[in-house]
């Protein structure tokens, strides 16, 4: 199950502007076919505020609220490992077999891991993406939705 995350809406105190409406929605993050846990979504709305969360190790995300409409949308996952290893020097290239991608999910959870140890050990290391970088701004992604008020609000984003 993926990890909720909520939206904090603000509320203008005397205003004559329409008040805003938000529906909920939820969807599931794969990268060559695999669900891609750990990824941070970014959900950007034309108008509202910015719903941000963290996939489940399936994927899947949801959102309380997200405002009605078009919005577009960001992923991105980092890690930490040397440079000179062969993973860094690999990331930025799309695994083109299921096995390589179950494989490079696994390196890149393991590396995730030792990021998280060395983070509390006080070390720090330069974090690399393991999915293009393109996917990691909205204006370069691609990933564009629409919100529906009374709709099926479940995206399948696919990089």
């Amino acid at each position: 199950m993926g990890i909720s995350c909520f939206c904090l809406l603000l509320a203008g105190i005397g205003c004559s502007k329409p008040e805003l409406k938000v529906a909920p929605a939820d969807g599931a993050v794969t990268f060559s076919n695999t669900p891609l846990g750990g990824a941070r979504v970014a959900i950007v709305p034309e108008k509202g505020p910015v719903a941000l969360c963290i996939t489940g190790p399936d994927g899947k995300f949801k959102v309380s609220s997200v405002p009605v409409g078009p919005v577009r949308i960001a992923v991105s996952v980092d890690v930490s490992a040397d440079d000179s290893s062969d993973f860094a020097k690999g990331v930025s290239q799309r695994p083109s077999t299921d096995a390589e991608a179950q494989a490079y999910l696994k390196k890149a959870s393991e590396l995730q891991k030792q990021m998280m140890d060395k983070a509390k050990s006080g070390k720090k290391e330069k974090p690399i993406q393991i999915v293009p970088a393109k996917y990691g701004k909205v204006d370069t992604s691609g990933l564009n939705f629409t919100v529906k008020e009374n709709g099926d609000n479940h995206f399948k984003i696919a990089l």
